[in-house]
């Protein structure tokens, strides 16, 4: 294990007796929850307009700059010992979910609108996905959940008449399909 510090333009890690320094190509990503994250959703045949995020999510899980894959290995008794196998994981386990806190009412009815319809896709076709603030690919996806932090209960904050803004937490949910 080494212990260290690692700066975004640089890696640098520091153990007591040696120094590792490597350069590293910085990536223009967005910070979390920051505005004009550009990420895109497209339902197919034009049913629906794309859903381009205004803001990035807050919390994105098993997405950096390409899908993250976990790799599962279990422990055999042999009879020489111990043997570690090694399942190779593939794009299709692959289960993305995002996060928003205080989102837009109009950008959570987006995504129902796509989930609720999901069944009017034709065979072969997918709602494509495509995180511009990560990566310049595209994927095609199911979407498994769009739900709120308190499901089945929406609560907007409204104040003034001004646009409607969710209270709790929206998270979006989608198994990757394939890259496009």
């Amino acid at each position: 294990m080494t212990t260290g510090y690692t700066m975004i333009d640089t890696a640098t890690v520091k153990t007591p007796s040696t120094l590792y320094a490597s350069s590293i190509t910085p990536r223009a990503l967005v910070a979390q929850g920051q505005y004009d994250a550009q990420r895109i959703m497209s339902f197919p045949g034009g049913m629906f307009s794309d859903i381009v995020y205004s803001y990035s999510p807050h919390r994105t899980v098993n997405f950096d700059t390409d899908y993250l894959l976990s790799q599962d290995s279990i422990n055999i008794k042999t009879q020489g010992g111990m043997s570690t196998t090694v399942y190779q994981p593939v794009i299709q386990d692959v289960i993305v979910s995002e996060t928003w806190s205080n989102i837009d009412l109009v950008f959570y009815r987006k995504f129902k609108n796509f989930i609720e319809n999901q069944f009017a896709i034709a065979a072969g076709s997918y709602i494509q996905w495509q995180p511009r603030d990560r990566n310049a690919n595209k994927y095609n996806i199911i979407l498994l959940d769009v739900h709120t932090g308190s499901r089945g209960q929406v609560s907007v904050n409204a104040p003034g008449g001004t646009a409607s803004f969710m209270v709790e937490t929206l998270t979006v949910s989608f198994k990757i399909v394939s890259k496009v």
